[in-house]
């Protein structure tokens, strides 16, 4: 309701107050944003929580046989014959901060064939131990593997820049000729790819948003003022994350674009509840009165919605789940900036061009103050009139296409993160082609003090473990202690098992340096053995199938082993990455109904009715189910990017059902008839939904040519949202209230003590026609 003069006390109070407040608070707010977009982290270990399984191998892993962290690096002219290579592995062994070493250790493709022939190995053998892990399909090209300390394997970005800077300084390597890749670089690309999109295009939304907003409002003055606290609403989002410990990483990056994006959408709404005060002659009161008329839609729209993004915690993948921890909160603290800072701001400034130019734009077109143009009411009239032949309709399309959900598939591979014009893909595509395969996964074999094993009989069982695989599975090369075996006699005479015993005792003590690689562990109770195998980043494979293959390998092969105490563990990348895969899909579901079941509550409690409040909810799941049913039926994969777009949806699609049905209700308790009270709904907040949908969408268009694929995959799945969202509340949600559905949304009328169908004499400022005779009209 609308507030009379009486209400203007507040802001006249306080207005000055909280300006003055928030500019004392603005350097802190300034400075923790700034300081927020600085640290980026995209540990792969992270992104399980410790509960898993997965994550505990995995932590197990590296405690024992170290970290699976390095750097592949060849450049055309890396041969085995070229002297580069070892200077170059000697000159980043030298390589210290703080004066502790980089890298924990350096392999190259002639120090590996020069330690297996020094064995006794042929250079027949020593090749085909070594292809595809250090040397080419050439049997020439080769490169060097670099192992980070794990006093720095968290500085990912460091590490490459090191690199880079040895290769091109001391050897004149050139950086567009050095191709890199490995886990190491996947993290730090991740890192500067996020960081580039957001820096790059960050700006142009602002820009974007900016004149799209003026071109809507036809306020130069308003348009800067809706922008001004937008930017306000994200940089608060930003300096929680710095102040609360938290860091950027592949998800977080979408942070500010979000915050930014729905900043505005509550910012136009404001803006238009100013306009239409200041049109309907409210003079000094405009920014109290539009504060009384929309601070009550705006506070329930920021509720659900950040209802709808922390449902994301539940997720039990770490990114997603802060992702919508900080997001909530960050649309929660964008609340004082749009229902105190911003209404004090058109209080104090109303006297100056800002209330001058709304009260001239308000009224010099019926357009801008009213949400129903010329042009657009008679899609008001053909949704009242024709409400079944909408409904039914769309209701068949939403129940049709939500059966897709059902066949959606989950994505996080290496390149679903990166345009394919990327570096980083370019590097993997020549690296594998004239190499091998760059993704590592691990199996551990763990054999007990309880068996009679000798190391050399562990090693062999290592080795056949190590030949099944790669005979039946997707597997193009590995790496373990078998790599660096010395050939025995296989004589059964009693001179060829004398030379047997005694390369195997000259073996034995060289097991240090297995240690020293990290492919050997020796412990109290029991030994590790590491078989670290290489798949292709590139290549479409099943991570379930080929993680069910690997392990029925290694498991038959034990089985006819036939040992006690003696056990395999799958860990690594992969078996995280499949997990995170499915994962990602159930979270999905979890968040989804999480925010539905929490939003519908809501909306019971504020329509007073439980029907009512199941009914709201059909326009606000109407976008997340057609469009991520839309997605299983074409075969689209979900990834990290937009499986958060679908919680997000459901509370953008909430903020304007809230503003709709707010001032349906409100038509009603005036004593409107439906029909009309859906007219007064629209005239009152079509525009501003129209005006939020056109400028946020646009607004966030500028990260579709970004060549960092989750923030691409997050800007065109919420643009769809958007657009699928106006569709549900100006079109659907219209048409279930012109229905019989419509009368458990009214409010008691103050005018009437009627039913709606009785015929009444309407008040000066009513329409013309009782209610009971317009509503026969519809």
């Amino acid at each position: 309701m609308q507030s009379g003069p009486k209400d203007s006390g507040f802001l006249d109070r306080w207005a000055l107050k909280i300006a003055l407040i928030s500019l004392f608070l603005l350097p802190l707010v300034v400075f923790g944003a700034a300081k927020s977009l600085k640290v980026h982290s995209n540990d792969l270990n992270a992104w399980l929580p410790k509960g898993f399984a997965e994550a505990e191998k995995y932590e197990w892993f590296q405690q024992h046989l170290g970290v699976d962290e390095m750097i592949v690096a060849s450049w055309a002219g890396c041969t085995l014959d070229n002297d580069v290579v070892l200077k170059f592995a000697e000159a980043l062994e030298q390589e210290k901060i703080n004066g502790a070493p980089v890298f924990e250790r350096i392999a190259s493709g002639p120090e590996m064939l020069d330690e297996i022939t020094r064995t006794g190995c042929s250079k027949k053998a020593a090749f085909n131990r070594v292809r595809g892990l250090v040397v080419g399909k050439d049997r020439n090209t080769t490169c060097l593997m670099a192992f980070p300390s794990r006093f720095f394997k968290d500085d990912r970005t460091e590490l490459v820049s090191i690199v880079r800077r040895v290769a091109k300084d001391k050897f004149g390597i050139a950086d567009d000729e050095l191709k890199l890749g490995g886990p190491t670089v996947d993290g730090a690309a991740i890192d500067y790819e996020s960081k580039r999109s957001l820096n790059k295009f960050m700006p142009i939304t602002v820009l974007v948003v900016f004149f799209l907003t003026w071109f809507r409002l036809r306020d130069l003055a308003m348009s800067l003022v809706v922008l001004v606290f937008s930017v306000g609403c994200a940089g608060v989002g930003l300096a929680i994350l710095y102040y609360t410990g938290g860091v950027m990483n592949l998800t977080m990056v979408m942070l500010p674009t979000l915050t930014f994006i729905l900043g505005v959408s509550a910012c136009v709404h404001m803006a238009n509840y100013y306009r239409k005060a200041v049109a309907g002659g409210k003079g000094i009161i405009s920014a109290q009165t539009a504060l009384d008329d929309g601070g009550h839609p705006v506070m329930i729209s920021a509720l659900t919605t950040a209802v709808g993004l922390m449902s994301l915690g539940t997720s039990q993948v770490v990114p997603i789940r802060m992702f919508g921890l900080y997001s909530a909160l960050g649309v929660l603290s964008g609340l004082p900036i749009v229902l105190l800072l911003m209404p004090a701001a058109m209080h104090l400034l109303h006297g100056t061009v800002l209330g001058r130019t709304a009260k001239k734009k308000a009224v010099a077109k019926r357009e801008e103050i009213s949400g129903v143009s010329r042009n657009t009411s008679w899609v008001v009239n053909w949704v009242c009139r024709s409400h079944w032949w909408v409904v039914i309709p769309l209701m068949v399309a939403l129940v049709a296409l939500s059966i897709g959900i059902v066949r959606l598939k989950a994505s996080v591979k290496l390149q679903n993160r990166f345009a394919q014009r990327t570096r980083i893909l370019q590097d993997y595509s020549w690296l594998e082609e004239n190499l091998g395969p760059l993704v590592p996964m691990e199996v551990v074999l763990r054999f007990g003090r309880d068996n009679d094993l000798s190391p050399w009989q562990q090693m062999e069982i290592v080795e056949s473990i190590e030949s099944a695989i790669i005979q039946t599975t997707a597997v193009n090369a590995t790496y373990s202690a078998a790599t660096f075996r010395p050939p025995v006699s296989r004589g059964i005479g009693l001179r060829g098992q004398m030379q047997k015993k005694i390369v195997i005792g000259k073996w034995e003590k060289q097991l240090d340096q297995l240690e020293e690689a990290n492919l050997l562990k020796r412990l109290p109770e029991e030994n590790l053995w590491r078989i670290s195998l290489r798949v292709a980043a590139l290549n479409e494979i099943d991570y379930g199938g080929f993680l069910e293959a690997v392990n029925k390998n290694v498991q038959n092969q034990l089985f006819h082993i036939a040992q006690p105490d003696t056990s395999a563990v799958l860990t690594g990348g992969i078996p995280l990455v499949y997990k995170a895969q499915h994962q990602i899909l159930f979270d999905l579901a979890r968040s989804f109904c999480t925010a539905f079941i929490i939003i519908t509550f809501i909306l019971i409690l504020i329509l007073g009715n439980i029907r009512a409040g199941l009914i709201a909810m059909i326009p606000n799941v109407f976008p997340p189910l057609i469009v991520f049913g839309a997605m299983g039926w074409l075969g689209v994969a979900v990834e990290i990017g937009s499986v958060m777009t679908a919680s997000v949806a459901l509370g953008i699609a909430v903020d304007d059902t809230v503003h709709f049905l707010t001032w349906y209700r409100r038509g009603t308790e005036q004593g409107k008839s439906r029909y009309k009270a859906i007219q007064y709904a629209f005239d009152h907040c079509a525009k501003a939904m129209i005006d939020t949908t056109l400028i946020c969408g646009l607004g966030v268009a500028p990260f579709l040519f970004s060549v960092f694929m989750p923030t691409v995959r997050f800007s065109r799945l919420l643009v769809i949202l958007l657009t699928t969202a106006l569709l549900g509340d100006l079109i659907l949600l219209p048409a279930i209230l012109a229905g019989p559905a419509g009368l458990l949304f009214r409010l008691k009328s103050r005018f009437a003590k009627t039913p709606e169908k009785s015929v009444v004499k309407a008040p000066k400022f009513a329409p013309k026609k009782t209610p009971a005779s317009e509503e026969s009209t519809t």
